[in-house]
């Protein structure tokens, strides 16, 4: 039977070098995959990395798309600290965005101060995880 065990002490070298590592092992997977599909994996690279941030436009639709992304890694770690399991951060997200936008459109022809609390409201209660599994033992 497999058992996990807890690490007694890890090396604060392993805490430092491990993003690096995963850095440089992502590049050079995605170079032999852009190379194994035919393209020049340099250049390839380059398009994918810096080209989307090159210009301001670019640089703001990066934020665009990594705000909800790092909004779910906050409710992760808040999830993952208490000891709880959540698989389905970005479906949650998903369906949030849902139940505000319709709770937005129910508003559509309305002004008033209390619509966009109401629409957050309740995008935060169609994201919210009800079926949440504790890993304790």
């Amino acid at each position: 039977m497999i058992k996990i065990e807890k690490r007694n002490d890890v090396p604060m070298v392993l805490y430092f070098f491990t993003p690096f590592i995963a850095i440089i092992l992502t590049i050079l997977g995605g170079g032999i995959i852009f190379y194994i599909l035919g393209f020049n994996p340099i250049e390839a690279l380059k398009f994918y990395f810096i080209t989307p941030i090159s210009n301001l436009y670019g640089f703001s639709e990066l934020l665009l798309k990594a705000t909800p992304l790092c909004l779910i890694a906050i409710g992760l770690s808040f999830c993952f600290k208490s000891n709880n399991w959540n698989i389905g951060a970005e479906g949650q997200l998903t369906f949030g965005a849902i139940v505000g936008g319709g709770v937005a459109l129910l508003f559509y022809n309305q002004e008033g101060f209390y619509i966009l609390p109401l629409v957050i409201i309740a995008g935060a209660i169609g994201g919210n995880d009800l079926c949440t599994y504790s890993s304790s033992p």
